[in-house]
């Protein structure tokens, strides 16, 4: 299971204890708390060319796992988003990044401040079908074959001892 996917499920795991023991959510929604300067910076996402890849990923990725999701992207159709920020730089999802934009798949931006999860729902598949399982293994066996870290990348990213975010 990769990484960013273990943690993903050790957080709803953790949220779903805080409610039963606790008769509440883990996160409490706040009202998003924007200042009238930093709405004028966000930038507009249209299309993919207003998203900038980010030159600092660590995973280079294989040639395997483009064709994979490539082919996937031809096959399925759209299933996990790009994660971008404020000014359309992209933190995750810079391979689907490169790959949709050679195959030329429009977008639908959502904008979150992170208080929320963003669900990308499919009203065309369903998991019972065979489409809907052949999807879910190509996501899966995408990011299997995906993982090429660069370590001089790495390096530099580093987070400082102060970081308390999940370990990963």
């Amino acid at each position: 299971m990769p990484t960013l996917h273990r943690v993903f499920v050790v957080l709803v795991v953790l949220a779903a204890l805080h409610r039963d023991l606790n008769g509440g959510p883990l996160f409490t929604p706040r009202p998003a708390v924007v200042s009238r300067a930093s709405a004028v910076r966000r930038r507009r996402l249209r299309s993919l060319g207003d998203l900038t890849p980010d030159s600092h990923n660590a995973n280079r990725g294989t040639p395997r796992a483009r064709a994979a999701l490539a082919e996937s992207l031809k096959t399925y159709g759209g299933g996990r988003a790009i994660l971008a920020d404020r000014h359309g730089r992209i933190i995750a999802g810079k391979k689907t990044f490169a790959e949709a934009t050679k195959l030329g798949v429009g977008i639908r931006a959502i904008e979150t401040s992170g208080d929320e999860i963003v669900v990308v729902q499919r009203t065309d598949l369903d998991p019972e079908t065979p489409t809907g399982r052949a999807l879910a293994i190509a996501d899966n066996r995408v990011a299997e074959l995906d993982l090429d870290w660069d370590p001089e990348v790495l390096k530099g990213l580093s987070p400082p001892r102060t970081h308390r975010g999940p370990r990963v």
